[in-house]
C-alpha cells in the first residue's frame, strides 16, 4: 500500500485458531520446509504459522473461535482496583489510584529495563509527520504505539492503552499531525484467531488513545489497514476482514461500503482533485483489487481474468495515475524444479501495473515467465545462481511502494526486498539484514538525490537506507548466472534504538544477574549484559529462539532451544553452537517451543519435553528417553519443574491431547518404559515451579481462558487445588504464563500473565498486582536468582523485552512522613512515622519531644516512647503529643520531636519533626469571617460567625439558623499547601442518620466518622459534642470543604454544625523553574560534568525522574558527573523539587563512541604455513560493540584474516620465515590500535607415521 503523502501501514497476522489441521492444510510449504539445496546460507527467522498456533493453543478454551480480547480489557480494569504491591520495597497500596497518589518515583521505577533496544521485533506499521519528519510513529506486534522525535535516534512508547493488543495499522491525519488512528487485530491468517479491539484514535500525538465506540463490534475484530483521505481529514477508510468501512466524521461513525472478505491493504492518491482509492481483498480465497473514487462504490478491477485464477493475497500502491499490485499464488503453479510438483504456492502469482489509476491492469511478471529471476519476487532463501523457489509466505508478508519522484521505480517486500527501475519489468535484490517485510515508508522530503531516505518495517523491527536510489543486484534470467552486481549497493541499517518490542518466550539470568540469555520469537537467541547496557544485545543463534540455559558452575556453557527438536550448546561462551539433541526422536511430536530445564541440583543433567520426557546426564552429549509416551503420544510437554534438593522428583505438563500434569519420583533412573503418574487439570499448563525451600509445594500457571489460572500442590505435585484467590484478591480471567517462588518463602509467589505480573504473600490465597516499571504486556517467563540480599526477579516479556527487580528489600528506613505541622493550642499533634524500602525482620525506633520556643509542661506534654514494627509490617505508626491552651494571646511557638536508636538493622531517615503551636483564639480571627474562606458557587448557603457554641474563645463558625429542604451549607478554602495535617474542632446537632456534617479534600469525603447511616458515606450526625479531627494532606494545591447536608426539611436537635480552631498546613513556597540548559553531549571514556540550576523557594533538589543517564554518570546533588562507559543516546527527565512543587527538564545526551582499545595476544602458535593468534578482547570497547577482529602477519608482505573473535588463523605464510603478528579490533567508529606484536615462525608438521622412526 502507498499513499500520496508517503504514509504506509500494513496489517500482519499473528493469529490462528483451529490450529493443527488448518496449519498443515493451508501452510504446507511454509512451516515445515527447510531452505532447498543451493539456497543461501543462514538461519531461517520466520515460522509465523507455527508461532501463531503455539500462541493460540496456550490460551483458547475448547469451543472458542478467537482470542477474547474483551477479557484482557476487563482484567486490566480489575487489576486497577486490586491491592498493589511493590515487591522490592515490600510496600502495599490500596489500588492503582493510591499508587499514583502516594508511591514515590523510586517505587515506580524499581524494575530495571534491560532491553534489548537494538534487536527490534515484528513491526507492521509506521507513519511520519510530513511537516516535522523527525517525528515518527511505529507499531510493534507486542502491541502499543511507539514514537520518536529525533528521526529514530531513540524511540519511546506512547500511552500503553494498547500494550497487549496487536496493532496492525497506523494512519496519520495529513491535515493535523496530532491526530492518528491505530487499527488492531491481525487478519492475514486463514482462520479467525487473535482479534483486536477495533480502532483507537489520538488527538494529542499519542499521549492518550481512545477506542472509537463505533468499532467495538465483530466487523472490527480485524482492522488490517486504516487510511485518512488526503483531501478531507474527516474521511477515514478501514479495511477489515469483513469488508471496507468508511467514516465521514473522523471516526465517529462507520458505514460498510463493501462486503468483500479479508480486505488487507488500502492505497489512495489524488488525481485531478479526486481521491482515487484501491483496496486489496482476499487471502486463501480469490484475490481482488477494488477501486473507488467516492468511497461509496467499490467495483473490482483486478482478479477476474482467467490467468488470475489462483490469485491469493495482494498488496497495492498508487501515485497519480500509476498504480502497482503484487499478488501471491493460492495454487502450486509451475514446476520449475522438475520434481512433479508446482513450486509457487504462496509465492509470486503476478506483478501488475496500471497507467490509468487502477482502472485496468497489465501483468509485467507472471510466475510462468521464462525470466526465472523475476519470478522470485515473493520467494525467500534462494541463491541468485540457482533461482530455486524457496520459502513462500505471500499470505503473510507482502508489500509494494512507489518512489515519490519517479513512478517507474517500485519496491516490493516479501521474505526479501526487491526494486524495479523500469515500471516492474526488471527486478533486483535490495535486502536488509532481516527477512519478512511489511511496509516501506519514504521520508517526506525524499527527492531521489540529496534525500534518498527510505524506511522498511519488518520482523526485525525498523531499518533505514540513506541511498535508496543506489544499485540493486539485478536478478539473472536463467539458472547458472549471478546477480549483477553480485550484491546490492543499497545499504540498510537498523534504527531499533530503544525500540524495545522484542517478544521473548523464555530467558535465563546468569548466576550473578549481570548477564542474561533469552529466546525471542522470530529474532533468535540473544544475550544482554548490564555492562553493555540495554541497547547492545547480541544475537547468538536460532531463528525462533526458545528456552535457554546457563550452567552456573561454568557460565561458558550455554544452551539454546530453537523450534521443535533443535537444541544447541555452546561451550565457549556463545561463539559456536553445535547441535546438542543427539538421541531425541524427531519423529515424535513436540510443542513449537518445547521446554528445556536444567536440574538445579546437577547442571550436567537437563530435561527436555517432547511427547515424552527426555533426560541427559552428560550435559547434552547424548539424551535418553525417561518416560513412556504421554497419553499414547498425543500430549506434547509444555512445562517442566525439577525439585530443589531432590533430583528424582520431576513434573511435566502435557497438552494437545489432554491437559495433565505428569509426575515421577524416580526421575534419574527412569527409562522409556517408565509410566509417570498424572493428574488432569482444567487448562493448558504454561509453567510449573517447585518452592526452592520446600519441595512439597509446587505451583502451576494455567493459560487457558476461563480456567483456574493458578494451581497449588502441597504434596510434591501428587494432587492439585485452586490457588487463584477469591473476591477482591482473585486473579483476573487472563492467561497465566509463568510462575516463580521466593527462594526462602514458599508462600511468596509471582505469576506472569498476559496483562502483567501478580504476586501473592499467602501461597495463592489472595493476589495483588505487582507494581512494575513496564506496561501490562504478556510476561512469558519469570525467574528468581540468588537469595537474601542478592535475590533478583527477572521478567521476560512478549513485546517489551526484559526487566529485573532487586528483592533485597532489607529491614527498611524509618522516618517522619512530614517535616512539620501546624496545630492549634489545646489540640493533639498527630505525627506519622513511615517504614519504607523494606519490611524484613522486626524493627523499632525511639522518639522524644524537645523544647523550642514552646516548652513543656506549659505548652505541651513532654512525650517519649518506642514505635515497633513486626516482620513484614510496613504500616505507618503515629506519635501523639497533647498540647496545652495557655489562655494567653501570643505569637506562634514551636517544639520538636526526634527519632533515634533504630533497631533491627533499619536505617534512620528524616528524624526531626517540628510542631508549630498557634494561639487558639486566632480562629475565627477577631470573631470575623476569615478572609481566605468562602462559600462555593454551587447553590450552597454560607456559614456564619457564631457565639452560641464555641470550643474555645469567644466565637466559632456555624451553619445558618434556617436551612431548607435538601439544602447544603458549605465553607471552603484553597491553597498550595505543604504536606501536613488539617486540624479542627467540630460539633454537630442534627437529625440522627439523616442530616450529615462532612469534610472534603478536593471533593473526596474524608473519614471523620460514619454515623450518617441513612445517607451513607463518611460524616457525623445526631448529637456529637465538640471534638478534634485531624486529616493529613499531601503537598500541593488542595480545596478543603466543610459541608452540612440536609436530606429533607425535617429537623432534629439544633439542626446545625459548628467548627472552631481550624489550623492548616503552611503554604508552599515558589515552585521550581529550571535556569540551566539541558546537559550536552559527551564522549566515551572522557570526564563529563553538568550542573543543574533552578529558581524556587525553598531551594529545589534534583533527581532523575524518568529514563536513564549514560552509564558511568551519576547525579549527586545538582551535579551530573562521571566518566561515560557506554555510547549511545540516553533520554529522560530530571525533576527539580521543593515544597511548592516540581519542574521537569527533558534531557537527551549522546555519548559518542571511540575506537576500541588494543586486544592482548595470549599466544601465537605456528602451523603449516599458518599462524594462529589467541587473544583477549580489549579492555575498552570504545562504547560500541566490537564488530570484528583482524589479525595481520608481516614480513615484507602482509597477510590478514578477519573474524568474530579469538582465535584467528592467518594462512598463506611461508614455512621457516619469521613473521611479526598482531591483532586489532574494530567497532562502528573504526579500527583500534594494534596489539603488542608477537613473532611466529610457521613450519611444516611431520606426518605422525614417522614419529617412531619408520621409513
Amino acid at each position: 500500500m502507498s499513499r500520496s503523502v508517503s504514509i504506509r501501514a500494513v496489517a500482519l497476522g499473528l493469529s490462528i485458531s483451529a490450529l493443527a489441521a488448518c496449519v498443515s492444510q493451508n501452510y504446507p510449504n511454509t512451516l515445515h520446509r527447510d531452505a532447498p539445496a543451493g539456497a543461501e546460507a543462514g538461519e531461517r527467522y520466520d515460522q509465523p504459522g507455527e508461532a501463531a498456533e503455539f500462541y493460540l493453543r496456550q490460551r483458547v478454551a475448547p469451543g472458542m473461535r478467537d482470542l477474547p480480547v474483551e477479557r484482557l480489557l476487563a482484567g486490566r480494569e480489575q487489576m486497577k482496583r486490586m491491592t498493589q504491591i511493590a515487591s522490592g520495597a515490600r510496600l502495599v497500596y490500596l489500588d492503582e489510584s493510591d499508587v499514583a497518589n502516594r508511591a514515590p518515583d523510586a517505587i515506580l521505577a524499581a524494575w530495571q529495563e534491560l532491553g534489548p533496544g537494538n534487536i527490534g521485533g515484528r513491526t507492521r506499521a509506521m507513519v511520519i509527520d510530513p511537516t516535522t519528519p523527525n517525528t515518527m510513529y511505529a507499531a510493534g506486534v507486542g502491541g502499543g504505539v511507539w514514537k520518536t522525535t529525533n528521526a529514530a535516534a531513540s524511540w519511546a512508547p506512547t500511552s500503553d492503552t494498547m500494550a497487549n493488543i496487536a496493532v496492525s495499522a497506523l494512519a496519520l491525519d495529513p491535515g493535523n499531525a496530532q491526530v492518528l488512528y491505530a487499527g488492531t487485530g491481525e487478519g492475514s491468517f486463514n482462520v479467525d484467531a487473535i482479534r483486536g479491539a477495533g480502532i483507537f484514535k489520538t488527538t494529542n500525538g499519542g499521549s492518550t488513545w481512545t477506542q472509537l465506540a463505533n468499532t467495538t463490534g465483530s466487523n472490527f475484530f480485524f482492522v488490517n489497514d486504516v487510511v485518512v483521505a488526503p483531501s478531507n481529514s474527516q474521511v477515514v477508510v478501514a479495511a477489515t476482514n469483513t469488508g471496507i468501512f468508511v467514516s465521514s466524521d473522523g471516526g465517529g461513525t462507520f458505514t460498510q461500503r463493501s462486503t468483500e472478505v479479508r480486505c488487507l491493504d488500502l492505497a489512495v492518491s489524488t488525481i485531478s482533485g479526486t481521491d482515487t482509492w484501491l483496496a486489496a481483498c482476499g487471502n486463501f480465497s480469490q484475490g481482488k483489487v477494488l477501486r473507488s473514487t467516492d468511497t461509496i462504490s467499490w467495483p473490482q478491477t483486478l482478479g477476474t481474468a482467467p490467468l488470475d485464477a489462483g490469485l491469493g493475497r495482494l498488496a497495492v500502491a498508487i501515485r497519480g495515475t500509476r498504480a502497482y499490485a503484487i499478488g501471491s499464488s493460492r495454487v502450486a503453479g509451475p514446476d520449475v524444479t522438475s520434481d512433479g510438483n508446482g513450486d509457487y504456492l504462496h509465492q509470486l502469482h503476478a506483478f501488475y501495473r496500471s497507467d490509468d489509476g487502477g482502472s485496468t491492469w497489465t501483468a509485467t511478471v507472471r510466475n510462468t515467465d521464462p525470466h526465472r529471476g523475476n519470478t522470485m519476487l515473493l520467494s525467500g532463501y534462494f541463491a541468485c545462481s540457482t533461482l530455486l523457489p524457496g520459502i513462500g509466505q505471500g499470505w503473510y508478508d507482502i508489500t509494494v511502494a512507489i518512489d515519490p519522484v519517479d513512478s517507474n521505480i517500485v519496491w516490493v517486500g516479501g521474505v526479501n526486498v526487491f526494486r524495479s527501475d523500469d515500471g516492474g519489468s526488471t527486478w533486483g535484490r535490495a535486502d536488509p539484514a532481516h527477512p519478512d517485510h511489511h511496509s516501506f515508508v519514504f521520508h517526506p522530503q525524499f527527492n531521489g538525490t540529496s534525500n534518498q531516505i527510505l524506511y522498511n518495517t519488518q520482523d526485525g523491527g525498523i531499518y533505514r537506507t540513506n541511498n535508496a536510489r543506489a544499485a540493486v543486484a539485478i536478478l539473472p534470467a536463467t539458472v547458472g548466472s549471478n546477480c549483477t552486481p553480485a550484491n546490492p549497493v543499497v545499504s540498510w541499517a537498523s534504527v531499533n534504538n530503544q525500540y524495545a518490542v522484542t517478544q521473548f518466550y523464555h530467558g535465563t539470568a546468569y548466576p550473578d544477574g549481570t548477564s542474561y540469555l533469552a529466546g525471542a520469537q522470530d529474532n533468535g537467541t540473544n544475550r544482554g549484559t548490564d555492562a553493555a547496557g540495554p541497547n547492545a544485545w547480541s544475537s547468538l543463534t536460532c531463528g525462533d529462539g526458545g528456552y535457554t540455559g546457563v550452567d552456573p558452575s561454568n557460565t561458558n556453557v550455554l544452551y539454546a532451544g530453537c523450534q521443535n527438536v533443535d537444541l544447541r550448546k555452546s561451550s565457549n561462551g556463545g561463539s559456536t553452537w553445535p547441535s546438542a539433541d543427539s538421541g531425541i526422536s524427531t519423529s515424535e511430536g513436540t510443542a513449537f517451543i518445547p521446554p528445556l530445564q536444567m536440574d538445579p541440583n546437577n547442571s550436567q543433567r537437563l530435561w527436555f519435553g517432547g511427547s515424552r520426557a527426555w533426560r541427559t546426564d552428560n550435559a547434552a552429549t547424548s539424551w535418553t528417553a525417561a518416560s513412556a509416551l504421554f497419553n499414547s503420544g498425543n500430549d506434547d510437554v509444555t512445562a517442566i519443574a525439577v525439585a530443589t534438593g531432590n533430583s528424582n522428583l520431576v513434573l511435566m505438563a502435557g497438552s494437545s491431547g489432554s491437559n495433565r500434569i505428569y509426575r515421577t519420583t524416580t526421575a534419574t533412573t527412569d527409562t522409556s518404559a517408565s509410566a509417570w503418574t498424572s493428574t488432569a487439570v482444567g487448562g493448558y499448563v504454561a509453567a510449573l515451579a517447585f518452592a526452592p525451600s520446600n519441595s512439597a509445594i509446587a505451583y502451576a500457571a494455567i493459560a487457558t481462558f476461563g480456567a483456574t489460572h493458578v494451581l497449588k500442590s502441597t504434596d510434591g505435585g501428587a494432587t492439585w487445588s485452586a490457588a487463584a484467590g477469591s473476591g477482591g484478591g482473585a486473579l483476573p480471567d487472563v492467561p497465566a504464563l509463568s510462575v516463580a517462588v521466593h527462594p526462602t518463602d514458599p508462600n511468596r509467589v509471582w505469576v506472569g500473565t498476559d496483562i502483567g505480573v501478580f504476586t501473592s504473600l499467602d501461597g495463592g490465597g489472595t493476589w495483588a498486582a505487582e507494581i512494575t516499571s513496564f506496561p501490562n504486556v504478556s510476561t512469558e517467563w519469570l525467574q528468581i536468582i540468588g537469595s537474601g540480599n542478592s535475590a533478583q526477579l527477572f521478567a521476560f516479556t512478549h513485546g517489551r523485552g526484559a526487566f529485573k527487580l532487586s528483592l533485597a528489600a532489607g529491614p527498611g528506613t524509618l522516618a517522619f512522613a512530614q517535616a512539620s505541622q501546624l496545630v492549634a493550642e489545646g489540640t493533639t499533634a498527630q505525627i506519622q512515622v513511615n517504614r519504607t524500602g523494606g519490611s524484613d525482620g522486626a524493627v523499632s525506633v525511639n522518639y522524644q519531644t524537645a523544647n523550642g520556643t514552646a516548652a513543656a509542661p506549659g505548652d505541651f506534654t513532654s512525650t517519649t516512647g518506642t514505635l515497633s514494627w513486626a516482620a513484614g509490617d510496613a504500616t505507618p505508626k503515629t506519635i501523639t503529643v497533647p498540647t496545652i491552651n495557655d489562655g494567653s494571646t501570643e505569637a506562634d511557638e514551636t517544639f520538636t520531636v526526634s527519632l533515634s536508636g533504630a533497631s533491627g538493622g533499619a536505617t534512620l531517615g528524616a528524624s526531626t519533626h517540628t510542631v508549630t503551636l498557634r494561639d487558639a483564639g486566632v480562629f475565627p480571627p477577631n470573631c470575623v469571617f476569615p478572609a481566605n474562606f468562602s462559600t462555593p458557587d454551587d447553590g450552597s448557603l454560607p456559614w456564619q460567625v457564631a457565639t452560641d457554641s464555641v470550643h474555645e474563645g469567644a466565637c466559632s463558625l456555624r451553619t445558618p439558623t434556617v436551612l431548607g429542604n435538601s439544602t447544603n451549607a458549605r465553607i471552603q478554602t484553597s491553597g498550595n499547601f505543604q504536606a501536613g495535617n488539617v486540624t479542627f474542632f467540630a460539633r454537630v446537632s442534627s437529625e440522627l442518620d439523616w442530616d450529615c456534617f462532612r469534610f472534603y479534600v478536593d471533593s473526596t469525603e474524608q473519614n471523620i466518622g460514619s454515623n450518617c447511616a441513612q445517607v451513607g458515606g463518611f460524616g457525623q450526625s445526631g448529637e456529637v459534642a465538640w471534638q478534634q479531627y485531624t486529616v493529613a494532606i499531601a503537598a500541593g494545591n488542595h480545596t478543603l470543604t466543610w459541608s452540612y447536608e440536609k436530606d429533607t426539611a425535617a429537623t432534629g436537635n439544633a439542626d446545625a454544625a459548628w467548627i472552631d480552631l481550624v489550623t492548616l498546613p503552611a503554604l508552599a513556597g515558589t515552585q521550581p523553574a529550571f535556569t540551566s540548559s539541558a546537559p550536552g553531549n559527551g564522549t566515551f571514556g572522557s570526564p563529563y560534568s553538568h550542573t543543574y540550576t533552578a529558581s524556587g523557594s525553598p531551594a529545589p533538589s534534583f533527581a532523575l525522574q524518568s529514563g536513564i543517564f549514560p552509564p558511568g554518570l551519576n547525579l549527586v546533588g545538582a551535579v551530573l558527573s562521571g566518566t561515560p562507559n557506554q555510547a549511545g543516546t540516553f533520554t529522560g527527565t530530571v525533576r527539580a523539587t521543593n515544597t511548592a512543587g516540581n519542574a521537569d527538564q527533558v534531557f537527551s545526551i549522546t555519548i559518542a563512541a571511540i575506537v576500541p582499545g588494543a586486544p592482548s595476544i595470549t599466544s601465537g602458535t605456528p602451523g603449516n604455513a599458518t599462524a594462529t593468534l589467541s587473544f583477549n578482547a580489549p579492555a575498552s570497547t570504545g562504547g560500541a560493540a566490537i564488530i570484528d577482529y583482524t589479525a595481520t602477519c608481516t614480513n615484507g608482505g602482509s597477510f590478514q584474516i578477519t573474524g568474530a573473535g579469538s582465535p584467528l588463523t592467518v594462512t598463506g605464510l611461508s614455512n621457516g620465515v619469521t613473521y611479526s603478528c598482531t591483532v586489532r579490533a574494530r567497532n562502528s567508529v573504526g579500527p583500534g590500535p594494534d596489539a603488542t606484536a608477537v613473532n611466529v615462525t610457521p613450519s611444516a608438521v611431520a606426518d605422525s607415521i614417522f614419529a617412531s622412526g619408520f621409513e
